[in-house]
């Protein structure tokens, strides 16, 4: 199965509700390492990439894996940047991240799934969190930082450079789907353009047309 270009379909093959000694149930997906490292690299499907972009407790791996996970971070803290403000609590920024991979799910919208998900994975899991993103977020030093080092408050750049860093360094054919929705989007009758905020975040605009 080709792991080229922009499917939506991860090539998972997925067993819920196992039994591993009563009562404790789980469910699990296997899924190729060759599909596993494209997504994590190319966000070609995010539905495996985007549950890695919590914290997992990780049984074995390779460096193969390990170098694409850690691009598959890199990008997720990327797009929350760009949907955050100039400022945001430390916690809202973890719950952005978590909500990545729940964004256009369509359990969410029709209530099927619990609306404070996101919400409860984080405080569930706060300081995995932060373990996870605090070398990301010193990488991204030059543009974001904590107001002071005892903080809970970032701050990032938003000017055009900043965001265009940001911006610039995610996946192609991610940026490639998006573009394909906005204009799609654009075609209908009430269009929907991404627009930044006074505060800088990106955000979708409804405008209808006369």
């Amino acid at each position: 199965e080709s792991t080229s270009g922009s499917s939506l379909v991860a090539p998972v093959s997925s067993s819920s509700l196992t039994v591993l000694g009563a009562p404790r149930e789980f469910k699990y997906g296997v899924i190729s390492i060759r599909h596993l490292v494209h997504d994590l690299n190319h966000w070609s499907s995010l539905y495996v990439a985007g549950r890695l972009h919590k914290p997992v407790h990780i049984l074995c791996s390779n460096p193969e894996i390990e170098q694409a996970n850690a691009h598959n971070i890199e990008n997720a803290a990327r797009t929350a940047l760009l949907t955050l403000p100039e400022e945001f609590g430390e916690e809202q920024m973890y719950e952005t991240l978590a909500s990545l991979s729940y964004m256009g799910d369509i359990r969410i919208s029709l209530g099927a799934e619990d609306s404070l998900k996101t919400q409860k994975i984080v405080r569930g899991n706060f300081e995995g969190f932060r373990s996870l993103y605090a070398p990301v977020l010193s990488k991204f030093g030059h543009i974001v930082s904590r107001r002071s080092p005892s903080s809970n408050t970032f701050q990032q750049g938003m000017d055009a450079a900043s965001r265009e860093a940001l911006y610039s360094a995610l996946p192609i054919s991610f940026l490639s789907r998006v573009h394909s929705i906005a204009q799609g989007l654009r075609d209908k009758k009430n269009a929907v353009l991404l627009k930044q905020g006074p505060d800088g975040a990106i955000f979708a605009h409804e405008k209808k047309q006369s």
